[in-house]
């Protein structure tokens, strides 16, 4: 179970499925507390910190003795703590487990597993200062003016053509050329 699903745990069927209405579409009265648990805690619309602002002081209470932390103290305390010991804030899980090992057994879960470049650095991105470095713009270009096309860009302007076309379609209609 993730940190997130144990999170998650304290709360009722009915609290989870107004969750659920909230986060994720597809989520169903029929599901059983399990799912519901699985579903919202896979879900990547339903982040933690979102979650933990419909929990109660309560909830939050139980939350935390749910993951293995103190409770007690205010509403906004006991959210910042339980934010803190999840798997990749910088502190680390408190309840002993490995935050890979939890992350991995939810993305097998799940059925596709996430790959982190370790040594990839974003290249893209220039160190602050280095603007100078960089090739200045080039001048715009300028194109000869050709006369004989229209501001408009009208191609086919000339009004002698429809009367033409005019012509010929009454020409063809007719029974015959007298």
């Amino acid at each position: 179970m993730t940190f997130k699903q144990r999170v998650l745990s304290v709360l009722t069927k009915p609290e989870l499925l107004d969750l659920g209405k909230r986060f994720e579409p597809d989520v169903k009265s029929s599901m059983s507390l399990d799912e519901l648990v699985k579903r919202l805690g896979g879900s990547k619309r339903a982040a933690l910190d979102k979650l933990l602002l419909a929990y109660s002081k309560k909830q939050l209470d139980e939350a935390c003795n749910a993951v293995g932390l103190p409770g007690g103290g205010t509403k906004a305390e006991l959210t910042d703590r339980i934010l803190g010991a999840r798997p990749g804030s910088g502190n680390g899980a408190t309840s002993g487990e490995d935050a890979t090992d939890e992350d991995e057994e939810a993305a097998v879960e799940d059925g596709a597993a996430a790959y982190e470049h370790k040594d990839a650095k974003a290249l893209a991105r220039p160190d602050v200062g280095t603007q100078p470095e960089f090739k200045k713009k080039r001048d715009a270009k300028t194109y000869r003016y050709d006369s004989s096309l229209s501001p408009a860009l009208e191609w086919d302007g000339n009004p002698a053509r429809e009367q033409g076309e005019a012509l010929i379609r009454r020409v063809l209609e007719a029974g015959t050329l007298e």
